[in-house]
């Protein structure tokens, strides 16, 4: 990662002398949000485009194995939102025509 590092520091050091623009921070930054009763951390890093999927599946495996070794001093954040799945009641699936329905009609009238 320090050679990536290196790599884009050159690179961003050429941009920025043929145009204006910021210097953005390019070493690996973590910034901390408190929302509610929970904590939510944001990650900037440099990594070669190609690398991308592979580091962000490395970083969230990590993460989750840390979660579940911390021996219960952290834990998941959970919304407070219930879905109960239930039925529809008879009268109102057949005031309601399925959608699909409708939309074959409305095809088959509009060519």
């Amino acid at each position: 990662m320090a050679s990536t590092l290196v790599e884009a520091q050159t690179s961003w050091k050429t941009i920025s002398e043929n145009f204006r623009s910021e210097n953005p921070p390019l070493e690996p930054t973590v910034a901390l949000a408190v929302n509610a009763a929970s904590l939510e951390f944001t990650v900037d890093y440099v990594v070669d485009y190609t690398k991308r999927t592979g580091m962000k599946d490395r970083l969230f495996t990590e993460i989750v194995q840390e979660v579940a070794n911390s021996n219960g001093r952290l834990e998941w954040a959970s919304s407070g939102v219930t879905v109960i799945n239930q039925p529809a009641a008879p009268e109102a699936v057949e005031a309601h025509p399925s959608s699909s329905a409708r939309g074959a009609s409305h095809t088959a009238g509009s060519h």
